[in-house]
Parts: structure tokens; sequence; C-alpha cells
């Protein structure tokens, strides 16, 4: 009997997952959420964190972001009493990305701020990096420049630990950007020229040619 309902649990979810891929959303919350309270039933916690999650994720698809941070806030609670800390660490990164697409920036920044936390936690650089590079580009869209500066720089610091070159290429452009919005020519010029080095020793033809191109441009406005 528990073997049965075990099977349509994982049969439901199956036609959830390749709903979700189809784009009907609706259909996959329905079977996701049938899935969820078989495995509930069950008592099996791991598989209705994960289920949370993808329900959260088919609802923020959904335009349903309300609903989508419930069911997030959910798994999360849930992954943290079953001590999953990585897929905890996802489903907060999750929110963040959510909350900045609604502009709740604040939001945002103490859930990219807790994934960071896990991801130091477990010596996670990777994730640890591309938090607070997800960290420096909110501070980045509230103009709050000196944060996101520190954000990034601090990002850069991680990725030269792990020889990790194209995040580093990344997150100089994401520096002079910010530099160049804030109109200081020269410190924007050095960090996408910095960027630029590493596209085209990584062959990034296309990220090399974008990161010229803003140089061409600033340079233009220093010297016209």
């Amino acid at each position: 009997m528990l073997n049965n309902k075990k099977n349509r649990a994982q049969a439901i979810k199956k036609a959830g997952k390749q709903a979700l891929e189809e784009g009907d959303y609706k259909k996959a919350i329905k079977l996701f959420k049938e899935s969820i309270a078989i495995y509930r039933e069950q008592d099996d916690k791991e598989e209705e964190a994960f289920l949370l999650n993808n329900t959260g994720q088919c609802y923020a698809m959904d335009s349903q972001p309300d609903k989508a941070i419930e069911f997030y806030k959910a798994s999360v609670k849930l992954l943290k009493k079953l001590g999953k800390l990585n897929a905890e660490a996802m489903v907060f990164n999750n929110i963040g990305h959510l909350n900045v697409l609604t502009k709740q920036y604040d939001q945002a920044i103490c859930a990219f701020i807790n994934a960071h936390n896990i991801f130091n936690d477990l010596g996670d650089n990777t994730g640890k990096a591309s938090q607070l590079q997800n960290i420096g580009s909110v501070y980045r869209d509230t103009k709050e420049s000196e944060k996101a500066l520190d954000a990034y720089t601090r990002s850069i610091t991680i990725f030269e630990e792990i020889d990790n070159k194209l995040e580093i290429a990344n997150q100089c452009t994401n520096i002079g950007y910010i530099y160049f919005m804030d109109n200081k020519l020269e410190p924007a010029l050095k960090w996408y020229k910095k960027a630029f080095a590493f596209y085209d020793e990584l062959n990034e033809k296309a990220r090399a040619e974008m990161t010229k191109e803003n140089i061409k441009n600033i340079q233009k406005q220093i010297s016209p």
C-alpha cells in the first residue's frame, strides 16, 4: 500500500514536471500540490520540501509572486529542519531573484545574504561569490554605488582564489559599469580594460567585442 502511494506520488510529480517544461504552470501547480499531499501523508519531508520549491517556481513563472514566496518560505523552513543546507541556500537564491523582479530590494538583500551565509558555512566558495554578485547587482539597481562596488570586489577576491577567470571578468565589467554610471570615466575605463583582457584570453568573442565597444565609447568621452 505504501509503495502504491509512493509510486502514485512519483507519477504525479513526473506529470507536474512535464507540465512545467511545457509552460502549463497552472496544471503543474495542481499536480505538484497533489503530489505534496501524498508525500505529506507518507511523512516524506524531503520530497515535500523539494516540491514546495518547485511549486513556488511555478507560481513565480505564472506571475503570482506572493504565492511563490509563500511556497518558497515553506520549503526553506522544511529544508532547514532536514539539514539540507545547500538546497536551503538555493531556495533563498530563488526568493532573492523574485524579490528583485518585484522591486522588493531590502527583502532581496536579506535573501541573498542568507544564501551567502549558508554557502560560507558549507565552504562553497562559488556559491558564496555568486551571492556577493547578486548583492552587488541589487545595490547597483538601488544606485548605492559604494555598497555595490564592495560586494563586487569581494566577489572578485573569491573568484580569484578559485581561478574562475570568466566570473572575474564579469565582475570587472560590473564594476566598470558602476563607475561609468557615476560618470567616473577613468576608473570605468580601467575596469573595462581588465574585463576585456580576461574575455580575450578566454576567447569569449561576443563579450570581448561588447567590452571593446564600451572602452571605445569611454575613450571618446575622455578625449573627444
